[in-house]
């Protein structure tokens, strides 16, 4: 399934959204990022300036489930493909357990001291999970802000990178070209997005020490550590 879901990424286009009245386009680009924001000369035919910034954000939402459409017909497609040759496994003596084995060989093992170990590990995972959601937790009720030079748009985004307000200046867009505003727009989402993703990247470094740990007891020298202390140091 993950080959699929690998192969499925490689067919994403453009994806784009556009608000009711089809005056206001927002673009993602094949990887989902933002790319910009078009806005037609009639938006004002359509909405009050104290309007457009809904109407923006009803394109954003757009995009996105344009993107998420153009995921499943990809899945879809290649669900009608013969299967994918399935990627051969790494050789034995790179796999986990005959490289544990190998690690801690025929002797015994100390009963006791790799069930403190195992227990110490345990309670340390439960840990590092707890502190990982009440990041994640958090971070989903955090707001982040982007403005353009002129501050003529502002814009607020949440934690997972979704657009939640946009808030055009009435006199701005009243004395402003459609295409200064398009400008304006997507130099005040860009500069939200990157605002987001850089206080999410701090905010859920527990996530990050969650990972790290996650990977570590993976490791058959770390196992081999925990189930032979006295031979064995982590």
């Amino acid at each position: 399934m993950s080959q699929r879901i690998e192969a499925s990424q490689g067919r994403l286009d453009v994806a784009e959204g556009r608000d009711r009245a089809e005056v206001v386009t927002v673009r993602l680009d094949g990887e989902g990022r933002f790319r910009d924001v078009a806005v037609l000369e009639a938006w004002s035919d359509e909405y009050e300036a104290e309007e457009l910034g809904t109407a923006v954000v009803e394109a954003f939402v757009a995009a996105s489930l344009s993107r998420t459409e153009q995921w499943g017909s990809a899945l879809k497609d290649l669900d009608e493909e013969p299967e994918p040759r399935t990627r051969p496994l790494p050789p034995r003596h790179e796999q986990y357990a005959s490289r544990l084995e190998e690690l801690v060989g025929e002797s015994s093992i100390d009963g006791v001291a790799a069930t403190r170990g195992l227990i110490d590990q345990l309670e340390s995972l439960q840990q590092a999970i707890d502190l990982a959601v009440t990041a994640v937790e958090s971070r989903s009720q955090a707001r982040s802000v982007g403005q353009d030079r002129q501050r003529g748009v502002e814009v607020i985004v949440d934690g997972s990178g979704g657009l939640v307000q946009v808030i055009v200046d009435p006199d701005f867009a009243d004395r402003s070209h459609a295409f200064n505003i398009s400008r304006a727009l997507t130099e005040a989402i860009t500069n939200g997005l990157a605002a987001a993703a850089s206080e999410s990247a701090t905010a859920l470094s527990a996530v990050d020490d969650l990972n790290a740990f996650a990977a570590r007891v993976q490791d058959p020298q770390t196992m081999a550590a925990i189930l032979k202390p006295d031979v064995f140091h982590s």
